[in-house]
Formats: C-alpha cells, structure tokens, sequence
C-alpha cells in the first residue's frame, strides 16, 4: 500500500493507468486505501505539515539554546581531538 500511495503521489496518473500499468487489482479497492493513506498521513503528521509546528517548541527556545551552549562548552571527545590533531587542527 505504501508503495502505491506513493507512487500515485509522485506520479499523479490517474487509477485506471497507475493500477492496472504497474500493479494489480480493482481501481476502486486501491482508492479507497489512497484515502485511507491519505487521511492517515494528516492525522499523524498535521503538526509537522500545517505550517505552525514552531509554536510547539518556542516555550522550550532557552531550554535548547542552554543545552546547546552547555554541549559546545565540553571538551571535544578524546577520539575526535585526535583526530583534529591528525588534520592539523
């Protein structure tokens, strides 16, 4: 299913060439399951693709930026200041 959902999204051939040229089966079986796949997609990922998934995070900003200030502020690990020393670093 998720093959041809896919390649129904890529492609954009109708069911009556996309089915019957490269899979198998009733049109009307594989739209019923695009929908499916469809609607499946915008209930799981609605926050990722409606544009506003930042509002998600910007309470957590000076959170992020803490941990990341704090990561940079370590020392390198031993096998990576070997490796810079190695190149020259």
């Amino acid at each position: 299913m998720l093959i041809v959902s896919l390649a129904k999204l890529t492609t954009g051939d109708p069911w009556t060439r996309l089915i019957p040229g490269f899979f198998d089966g009733d049109v009307r079986r594989w739209t019923a399951a695009f929908r499916w796949f469809v609607n499946h997609l915008f209930v799981q990922f609605y926050q990722k693709i409606s544009g506003e998934s930042i509002q998600m995070w910007l309470g957590q900003m000076e959170n992020l930026k803490q941990v990341i200030l704090d990561r940079l502020a370590q020392p390198a690990h031993p096998i990576a200041r070997e490796q810079f020393d190695a190149d020259g670093h």
